[in-house]
């Protein structure tokens, strides 16, 4: 076989991975991109009970920056940022801001809590139904809201959240 035949092989067999690549790049970008309220849009009303009994209405709390989080036990992107939210969350905490994890599970909201800790989460958690995850339009999982103390929307981020991603949305929350 002559070089060029060899190149012509290896080319035919090159672009279908090629396509499949830039196939899956284009498909994470769209999943990266999708889902959530728009920024500068009002939060919708949120009102729940955590799972150390006391409520969370997001009304009551204006004047704070919160942040909400969506996940799931069943989602391993959810599980891997949970540390990186309880170390934002303590910065929140100690500064009289709140940041709270609605999972979107079918289980009890104890064995969900016992579930949370367990793989490091330290801040308050709630269980969400239907109606939360519609108000807030959650496709997929995580969907993270940061909330300026007016009750604004200033970022919402499908997907795993990086610390300093989050850090710096929740300072950006704070200008406004």
């Amino acid at each position: 076989m002559s070089a060029r035949e060899r190149i012509v092989v290896g080319l035919k067999k090159a672009v279908p991975w090629i396509l499949v690549a830039l196939l899956v790049g284009a498909v994470l970008s769209e999943i990266r991109g999708r889902g959530g309220i728009d920024t500068g849009k009002s939060a919708p009303p949120l009102a729940l009970t955590l799972s150390d009994g006391t409520h969370f209405d997001l009304a009551q709390t204006r004047g704070h920056v919160r942040v909400i989080n969506f996940w799931g036990t069943y989602c391993p992107p959810c599980r891997r940022e949970a540390p990186t939210l309880s170390a934002v969350w303590r910065e929140l905490h100690a500064r009289g801001d709140q940041l709270i994890g609605i999972a979107a599970d079918d289980a009890e909201l104890a064995n969900v809590a016992a579930f949370a800790r367990q793989i490091g989460m330290q801040y308050p958690i709630a269980m969400g139904g239907a109606a939360e995850l519609a108000a807030y339009r959650v496709q997929l999982l995580p969907t993270t809201y940061v909330i300026n103390a007016e009750g604004v929307i200033t970022h919402t981020v499908v997907g795993e959240v990086s610390a300093s991603e989050l850090r710096e949305a929740v300072e950006e929350a704070r200008a406004q």
